[in-house]
C-alpha cells in the first residue's frame, strides 16, 4: 500500500497531477487510506485536487463553512440563507448575493434560478487578491454545468489551476463529478464526501 509516481502522470503546463495508487478512488472509507491520502501525500510537491460531493441539500457547504475557518484559504462558499444561495468569501469572510428571488437588470437566468452576474467579478476579484499572497487552500462551492461551458466561474478556476496552489477543493452535484474531474482534474481528482474534510491536512 502506498503512493507511486505512475506513468500516467499528466504534464498540463503549470499543473502536473499524480495518480494515486488506491483501490477506492471515488470514496475513502478505509481508514489506512485515509492515513495514506491525506498525510502522506502532503509531503509531495504536486498540487492536490479533490472533488466534494454529495446528496442535494446533505450539508455540504455547511461543512466547509465549519472546516475552512483555521485553513489558509481563497475561494468561496455557497451556503443557504433564507431559502437561497449566497456567496461566502472565505479569506475576508464577507458575504455577496448570489442567488435573486427574482430577475434583474444584472441577472443571469439559469432555468429557474437567477443569479447575480456581480457575483462571479467579485470571486474573481478577492481571488485574485488573496492567490499573491500563495494561500494553502483554495476552495470552489460549487462547479457546475455553467464552468463545464467555460463560463461562470470557469475562468477564475483557471487562473487557480495554473496559479501553483498546493491544493484545490471543488464542490460538485455527483451528477457532474466526471465532466468536472476531466475538466479540472485531468481525470485524477481525488473524490471525497463532507465525512473526509476532517482528514485533510
Amino acid at each position: 500500500m502506498g503512493l507511486y509516481q505512475s506513468d500516467d502522470q499528466a504534464d498540463t503546463g503549470d499543473l502536473i497531477i499524480f495518480r494515486l495508487n488506491c483501490p477506492c478512488h471515488s470514496g475513502i472509507a478505509n481508514p489506512e487510506w485515509r492515513k495514506v491520502l491525506f498525510c502522506q501525500f502532503t509531503i509531495m510537491d504536486v498540487p492536490r485536487i479533490f472533488i466534494l460531493s454529495g446528496p442535494l441539500q446533505s450539508g455540504k457547504s455547511s461543512a466547509l463553512m465549519h472546516w475552512v475557518r483555521d485553513k489558509r484559504a481563497c475561494g468561496f462558499i455557497t451556503p443557504t440563507s433564507d431559502g437561497i444561495k449566497v456567496l461566502y468569501d472565505v479569506t475576508h469572510m464577507r458575504y455577496y448575493e448570489y442567488e435573486l428571488t427574482e430577475p434583474r437588470h444584472d441577472t443571469l437566468i439559469i432555468g429557474n434560478f437567477f443569479l447575480d452576474k456581480k457575483a462571479f467579478s467579485h470571486a474573481d476579484n478577492f481571488v485574485d487578491t488573496f492567490l499573491q499572497q500563495m494561500p494553502a487552500w483554495a476552495i470552489f462551492d460549487e462547479i457546475g454545468k455553467l464552468e463545464l461551458e467555460g463560463s461562470g466561474f470557469h475562468l477564475t478556476v483557471d487562473r487557480v489551476l495554473k496559479s501553483g496552489i498546493r491544493n484545490i477543493l471543488f464542490v460538485a452535484r455527483q451528477c457532474l463529478i466526471e465532466g468536472v474531474d476531466m475538466t479540472y482534474g485531468n481525470g485524477n481528482a481525488l473524490h471525497i464526501s463532507k465525512l473526509d474534510l476532517d482528514h485533510l491536512i
